[in-house]
C-alpha cells in the first residue's frame, strides 16, 4: 500500500545533461529500496533524446514517468507539482 508520492520535477535541453541522466539512474535506483512511497519524475519539456533515456530509466526501475510538453517555456517547479 502507498503512503506517500513524491513527484520530482526534471528537465534535460543541454548537452551537458547527460551528467542530469546519470543522477536521476542513481535516485530511481535507491527509490527501489522504499516500497510504501510512490516516486514520480515529471520531466517538464526535455529535448527528446534525454526525455527517451529518462522513460527507460523509469520503467526499469518502476518509477512513474510523465512527460509534459512544455519545452521552449521556462521550467516551473509549481507546473511540475500540479502536473504530477
Amino acid at each position: 500500500m502507498i503512503k506517500l508520492s513524491v513527484i520530482v520535477p526534471f528537465r534535460c535541453e543541454h548537452q551537458d545533461s547527460f551528467y542530469l541522466v546519470d543522477r536521476l539512474s542513481e535516485l530511481c535506483a535507491l527509490f527501489k529500496e522504499h516500497k510504501n512511497i510512490e516516486y514520480i519524475i515529471v520531466d517538464s519539456g526535455s529535448k527528446k533524446i534525454y526525455s527517451q533515456m529518462c522513460r527507460e530509466i523509469c520503467e526499469e526501475n518502476r518509477v512513474k514517468y510523465l512527460y509534459e510538453d512544455t519545452y521552449g517555456k521556462p521550467f516551473s517547479l509549481s507546473s511540475c507539482r500540479d502536473f504530477g
